[in-house]
């Protein structure tokens, strides 16, 4: 459909853009199509990558040239394949999980210790 525009690259393209990527997102949350919940998540990550490329191409339009406005959208741009990534490999499990796993466990031992004293 985008392809059907007559000027390629334009505001309209964007928009449409924007709202179809915005209603997968939301089917992508409400019905969760995969049979992993992984698999899920990766997709609601994927949708949300398309769609801050999108906002970025609207930022670069307002001022192509701003160094902070660079800065900002190159990290909105790479954080989010990077988080992707992590989150799909054994490193998120073994660097993020397991540690807030000891720590809340550890926690919640000395709370029910400290309750019943």
């Amino acid at each position: 459909m985008p392809a059907c525009f007559s000027d390629r690259g334009g505001d309209a393209q964007l928009m449409w853009g924007l709202m179809i990527c915005f209603l997968t997102f939301g089917a992508y949350s409400t019905f969760a199509p995969f049979i992993k919940d992984s698999d899920d998540k990766l997709a609601q990550l994927a949708q949300i990558q398309i769609f801050l490329n999108l906002v970025v191409s609207i930022g670069l339009r307002m001022n192509p040239d701003d160094a902070t406005l660079g800065a900002i959208l190159t990290v909105i741009l790479f954080f989010l394949p990077i988080f992707a990534i992590a989150v799909e490999t054994p490193c998120f499990d073994e660097l993020v999980r397991k540690p807030y796993y000891f720590i809340v466990g550890g926690c919640s031992k000395r709370n029910k210790v400290g309750a019943s004293a």
